[in-house]
């Protein structure tokens, strides 16, 4: 299906968040030093990975408020993480929800609608996999926002950025030469060095790998996150897209 594209108005509010919170995005790493990239370049990665998942979708379209929440979310969904210390990473997108209503997002706040915030703040919850689906709301917050479909595809572009298009090898060598980061995490950056690209082809999320080992560890987690995903997905009446996903490593 053709991919919709925003509204002018609406691009230029996803614009003025992004410049707002890339101050925020760029200084995560002071709160997580030892995790892969949750700022600025993870958030261009989700937009790119939503590009190739709208050029993938079968018989479906999102509409511009869907696009429009998809979009903010992207930039707001891990601005807790500031807030976070290295051992509190699980709860950061409770975090960040919090943030929204925090006196420094009145920017946010005056520029959004507060139905699409509302969704924006459930999308932002729901991307962490402890989240069960049932806790969304049972009656729509916008009348053109099927919010369940939204929170699962989210979740499912979130959990695809395991490629080494989220970290920098050079970055790694210094930090590990140096000691500075630690053993658990290290296997986690290794992960995504080794692992080329994540493409959407149809029903099938294809991981292009240089070392399946190395790798294992992050495609073994996206294939966790994907039990909860498709099982949304697949209840979804009002959406025609690919409801299930499968995972098919090639290796380079």
């Amino acid at each position: 299906m053709p991919a919709v594209h925003l509204s002018t108005e609406k691009e230029a509010k996803v614009v003025q968040i992004r410049g707002f919170v890339t101050p925020l995005l760029s200084f995560l790493p002071r709160s997580i030093p030892d995790y892969t990239d949750h700022g600025v370049i993870h958030s261009e990665n989700l937009s790119h990975l939503l590009e190739n998942f709208q050029e993938n979708l079968q018989d479906e379209s999102f509409n511009q408020e869907e696009l429009f929440i998809f979009q903010i979310s992207i930039w707001l969904h891990d601005v807790g993480c500031i807030l976070c210390k290295q051992k509190e990473k699980p709860i950061h997108h409770e975090k960040s929800a919090l943030l929204l209503d925090s006196n420094p997002f009145r920017f946010v706040r005056d520029l959004i609608d507060p139905d699409f915030l509302a969704c924006a703040k459930y999308v932002i919850l729901a991307h962490q996999h402890s989240f069960s689906f049932k806790d969304l709301p049972q009656t729509n917050i916008h009348y053109k926002v099927r919010l369940p479909m939204i929170c699962a595809i989210f979740r499912l572009i979130d959990a695809c950025d395991i490629s080494r298009a989220r970290v920098r090898p050079i970055v790694y060598d210094i930090l590990n030469d140096h000691n500075l980061i630690d053993k658990e995490s290290k296997k986690w950056w290794e992960a995504h060095i080794n692992i080329t690209s994540v493409v959407f082809n149809k029903g099938y999320i294809d991981v292009a790998v240089k070392d399946e080992i190395k790798a294992k560890v992050l495609i073994n987690h996206l294939r966790r996150d994907l039990r909860s995903i498709n099982r949304e997905l697949e209840q979804l009446d009002n959406y025609r897209g690919w409801k299930k996903f499968k995972i098919r490593v090639q290796r380079l």
